[in-house]
């Protein structure tokens, strides 16, 4: 008995820490004591599975979670979690503004200053490189309070969170939401298309910045980084290329130089031509994205248009081309 007293009262072999409390009353009492400390090295980061079902009638289902962490070096055995929002840490008023000093100085030297601070990486790159890889193990039941100025995630049941710098996944519930599909196309940059996914936030509740693996049909197909999206807020999301659509971006001609006699002004005519392949077996909604010129000079005079030619009109886009015609002109300069 006296032995099982005395290993309770010390600490543990292995690496451990430990917080002691010392109470001295003047005589026998029944008391409760309550002991409330900052722990520094315990976080969580909010993560989420954003599972995407197509068909006739689209749905996006966001599996929301979190990742927990705690290094302190205690042992949480059966502890009341609770996740907040909340930044201790963060700034609580508006940073201060300071006269700003004008001076002469040699060029060269602002260049050397403002490319050797590029080269030193920041205190938070030094941190992402040294962050462990995430255990994950799935546990659930937490329960959100939105009743006050930031999210606040309580769980019913005690967890427990060893010290050994390994993630603990928890789950933090699902949203259900409409979604509506198509796809978009940069052909100048990218040689595919990528499916964009559109839905309203309409649970009432913030989905906060999360690091997401995105799933189509079941089928895990990127990981990405959504930010924040408020109540009611309309969202755009990627979800993945869509490699059945292909693209092509051809400069059909391009001419540039003077005309005139009496008079001379420069013009340069480019016509391009956009291709879309279909693929797929499927129809698709296609918006192509592209660029043309513009001016900020009044001598300098754009103009341009484009047509659609569909060549297969089985699909809504089977084996399209998009054709670009612009031309810039500058005004007349006398000779």
């Amino acid at each position: 008995m006296a032995q099982r007293v005395l290993s309770t009262l010390l600490p543990p072999t292995d690496r451990f820490a430990q917080l002691t409390l010392t109470v001295s009353v003047p005589a026998a009492t029944n008391s409760d004591i309550s002991i409330k400390y900052l722990v520094r090295d315990a976080a969580w980061r909010p993560v989420c599975d954003m599972r995407l079902t197509t068909g006739d009638d689209p749905k996006l289902v966001i599996e929301r979670g979190a990742l927990l962490l705690q290094q302190s070096g205690e042992r949480w055995n059966d502890v009341n979690l609770n996740l907040s929002t909340v930044g201790l840490k963060e700034r609580s008023e508006p940073s201060r503004i300071f006269p700003q000093p004008m001076r002469i100085s040699d060029p060269d030297l602002m260049v050397k200053r403002q490319l050797k601070s590029r080269v030193q990486p920041s205190y938070a790159e030094a941190d992402m490189a040294l962050e462990a890889p995430p255990i994950i193990e799935e546990a659930s039941g937490g329960f959100v309070d939105l009743s006050g100025i930031a999210a606040q995630y309580n769980f019913e049941y005690g967890m427990s969170l060893n010290s050994s710098g390994d993630f603990t996944r928890v789950t933090l519930g699902a949203l259900d939401f409409d979604a509506e599909i198509e796809a978009h196309a940069v052909p100048i940059n990218n040689p595919t298309t990528y499916r964009m996914v559109t839905f309203t936030n309409s649970s009432g509740e913030s989905i906060l910045p999360a690091e997401a693996s995105l799933y189509v049909d079941g089928r895990l197909i990127a990981d990405s980084y959504v930010n924040q999206i408020v109540p009611g807020a309309e969202t755009e999301l990627g979800f993945g290329s869509i490699r059945g659509l292909r693209l092509t971006r051809t400069t059909l001609d391009r001419n540039e130089g003077d005309r005139g006699i009496i008079t001379c002004s420069n013009e340069n005519t480019e016509t391009v031509r956009i291709n879309v392949d279909n693929l797929t077996g499927e129809d698709w909604n296609v918006t192509l994205l592209d660029r043309v010129p513009y001016a900020e000079q009044e001598d300098l005079i754009i103009d341009w248009s484009q047509h659609l030619v569909q060549t297969q009109p089985i699909m809504k886009i089977c084996a399209a081309c998009c054709i670009g015609i612009w031309k810039s002109s500058q005004a007349p300069n006398n000779r």
